[in-house]
C-alpha cells in the first residue's frame, strides 16, 4: 500500500503529467489562434471579449471592476479519474476521495499560477503607475478580478491568454420571508424537542440510529455565523469545547467582507441557516438542526446591507475548497441559500463542477419570488441553481405543498432537465438567530436548502467514502414523491423527484432490516478505524 511522501510523489507526478498535457495543447492552440489572428481584425476580436455590460461601463466610467476569465481551464473532470484510477487499488475509499481533491486544487492552483503569470506582472506595473486600483487571483475558477482604468480593461483584452472579460457583479441576499406575528416574539420550542420541519424529513429517525453527524463537516457561504450561540458554539470547528479554547480559526472561518478575528453574522441569515443544519443545544434542547453531531465552518460574503459581489463569493470559494490552504480541511458539503437572478450566466458554473470533482457536494436555494416580480414562472429558478450540475432545494410548507414563492424549473441549459432536484420544509422554518435567540418567523428556499446539507452530513457520518454522484442519486431516489394541480406527475418542475427524507437516505448505505452497517463514526476516531458502534432494526 502506498504512503506518506510515495503516495505525496505519486500525486506530484500525476498531476504534473495532466498539467503538461494541457499546457501543450494550449500552445499549440495559441500558435494556431496568433496565426489566424494576423488576419483578422485584432481590434474586432479582443472587443468580442468584453461582455455587453463592460462595454456599458466603459462608456461611463473611468474606473471598472471585472472578471479576466481566463482561455485556459484545467479539465478537472479528467484530474478526478486520472487521479481515482491511479490510487483506488492502493487505498480506502476514503483515502481516495482525499487523493482526489488534493488532486484536483492541486491542478487547480497550478493551472492559474502558469497561466496568469503574465497578466499578474502587467496589472503589478500598471498598479504602480496609478492605473490598476487592486487585483485578485482566483484559482477554483481561472480568473482575475482587476479594478482598473478602461484603457488597463482595453489591452487586457487584446492578451491571447484571456477567453472573456466579465462585469463584477453585485449580489443581494435574499432576505427570508417573515411572518410578521411571529417576528415579534420568539417561537416556542415544540413540546417533543424536535422542531416540525426536522421531524418532516425524518432526521430525527435518523439520530435514533446512533447517527447524528458526527465526523462531517457543513460549510456555508452566507452573511456569517454569530458562533457564541448556544446551540452552535460547540459545534464551530475552530472552537474545543473541553479546553474552552478557539483552535486553527483560519481553518473554520473567513472574512473578506469586514475581517473579523472570530465569526460573526451581518444579519441573521446566516445564524439561521447554520442552525438548520446542526443546531441543537448541548442539554439537548431546542432541536432546530438536521445533523447536531456535525461540526461547522463559514465564510463571510454579505455585509450588513445584504449585498456582495462576484469576487468575494469567488474569494471565499477559494478558501472554502483549502480552508487554512489545507484542501483535507474543506468541508463534506457546501449550503448556499443564495443566488441571481434567472437565465444563463456561467461566471460561476466552473466553480460548481470544480467542487463536485474535488468530491465536495454543493447545494443551492431554488430562489425566492422577489419584491415587483410576477409569481414565479416556468424556468424561474435563479443562477447558480439552475446550472445542470447544481443540487437545488424547492421549498414546502407544513402540508407539503411548495410555496408560492418557490422558483420553477426547468433549466434554460436542458429544458428536459428535471430542476429543482429536490423539495424541503421552507415556511415558518425555527432556528437560531443572534444573540442566543430562536425565531420561527423565517420562510425561503434559504430555509429549505440547509435541510438537504444537513441530510447529506448524515449520510457522510455514516460512510466517508461517498462519491457526490453517490449522494446526489441516494437523495433524489429516495424522496417522497410531490404533486399538486399544476404538477400531477413526479418528478415535476416544482417539487422536484419530492420530499427530502432523510431517514430513507441514510438508509439506503444500511443494510436494512436487523444491523446498522458501514462506519458510524465517533468523535476523535481515525476514518479507516470507525467502528459499528450498534446494532438497531431499521425500518421505513
Amino acid at each position: 500500500m502506498l504512503k506518506g511522501k510515495n503516495v505525496k510523489k505519486v500525486l506530484s507526478i500525476l498531476v504534473a503529467m495532466i498539467m503538461v498535457m494541457g499546457s501543450l495543447s494550449t500552445l499549440v492552440y495559441a500558435e494556431g489562434n496568433q496565426f489566424n489572428l494576423a488576419k483578422e481584425d485584432l481590434q474586432q476580436v479582443a472587443a468580442s471579449k468584453i461582455m455587453p455590460e463592460v462595454k456599458e461601463d466603459m462608456e461611463k466610467e473611468d474606473i471598472l471592476e471585472v472578471l479576466v476569465y481566463m482561455k485556459d481551464q484545467v479539465d478537472t473532470a479528467n484530474v478526478a479519474e486520472a487521479t481515482r484510477k491511479a490510487v483506488s487499488s492502493e487505498m480506502t475509499p476514503y483515502n481516495t476521495r482525499l487523493a482526489v481533491r488534493r488532486a484536483v486544487i492541486q491542478s487547480l492552483q497550478d493551472k492559474a499560477e502558469m497561466t496568469q503569470s503574465n497578466l499578474l506582472k502587467y496589472l503589478e506595473q500598471e498598479k504602480a503607475k496609478g492605473n490598476v486600483i487592486e487585483y485578485d487571483s482566483h484559482f477554483i475558477v481561472n480568473m482575475v478580478y482587476v479594478k482598473a482604468t478602461r484603457e488597463v480593461i482595453e489591452n487586457i483584452s487584446y492578451r491571447t491568454e484571456v477567453e472573456k472579460i466579465y462585469k463584477n457583479k453585485t449580489h443581494y441576499l435574499e432576505p427570508p420571508i417573515v411572518n410578521k406575528i411571529e417576528e415579534t416574539e420568539v417561537a416556542p420550542e415544540s413540546t417533543d424537542g424536535v422542531e416540525w420541519n426536522i421531524e418532516r424529513v425524518r432526521a430525527d429517525m435518523v439520530w435514533d440510529l446512533g447517527i447524528d453527524g458526527t465526523g462531517a463537516v457543513v460549510g456555508s457561504l452566507d452573511s456569517g455565523v454569530d458562533w457564541t450561540h448556544p446551540a452552535l458554539k460547540n459545534k464551530w470547528r475552530g472552537y474545543d469545547p473541553v479546553n474552552d479554547e478557539v483552535v486553527d480559526v483560519e481553518k473554520s472561518w473567513f472574512d473578506p467582507v469586514y475581517g473579523a478575528s472570530l465569526p460573526a453574522d451581518s444579519d441573521s441569515h446566516g445564524t439561521h441557516v447554520m442552525g438548520t443544519m446542526v443546531g441543537q443545544e448541548p442539554d439537548g434542547s431546542n432541536k432546530v438542526g438536521v445533523a447536531p453531531g456535525a461540526k461547522w465552518i463559514t465564510a463571510r460574503v454579505f455585509n450588513t446591507a445584504g449585498s456582495t459581489t462576484d469576487q468575494i463569493l469567488l474569494d471565499a470559494a477559494d478558501w472554502m475548497a483549502r480552508p487554512g490552504e489545507d484542501p483535507d480541511a474543506a468541508p463534506d458539503v457546501v449550503n448556499n441559500s443564495w443566488g441571481g437572478l434567472d437565465g444563463i450566466d456561467d461566471w460561476y458554473r466552473d466553480a460548481v463542477n470544480n467542487y463536485i470533482n474535488a468530491e465536495i457536494f454543493v447545494v443551492f436555494s431554488a430562489g425566492n419570488q422577489r419584491q415587483g416580480e410576477p409569481l414565479p414562472w416556468p424556468g424561474s429558478i435563479a443562477c447558480p441553481a439552475n446550472y445542470p450540475e447544481s443540487f437545488a432545494v424547492a421549498a414546502t410548507d407544513r402540508n407539503d405543498l411548495r410555496a408560492s414563492f418557490s422558483k420553477l424549473g426547468p433549466s434554460p441549459y436542458d429544458p428536459t432537465m428535471i430542476k429543482p432536484e429536490i423539495s424541503a420544509p421552507g415556511v415558518g422554518i425555527r432556528s437560531s438567530i443572534p444573540g442566543g435567540q430562536y425565531t420561527g418567523a423565517y420562510s425561503g428556499t434559504s430555509m429549505s436548502a440547509p435541510h438537504v446539507s444537513g441530510t447529506v452530513a448524515l449520510l457522510r457520518s455514516v460512510d466517508q467514502s461517498l462519491t457526490v454522484e453517490e449522494i446526489r442519486d441516494i437523495l433524489t431516489r429516495t424522496a417522497s414523491p410531490l404533486t399538486d394541480e399544476t404538477y400531477p406527475e413526479s418528478p415535476n418542475f416544482g417539487y422536484g423527484y419530492g420530499l427530502l427524507d432523510a431517514f430513507a437516505a441514510v438508509s439506503e448505505i444500511v443494510s436494512g432490516i436487523g444491523r446498522v452497517e458501514g462506519k458510524v463514526l465517533v468523535e476523535g476516531e481515525d476514518t479507516d478505524d470507525a467502528v459499528i458502534i450498534h446494532e438497531q432494526e431499521v425500518t421505513q
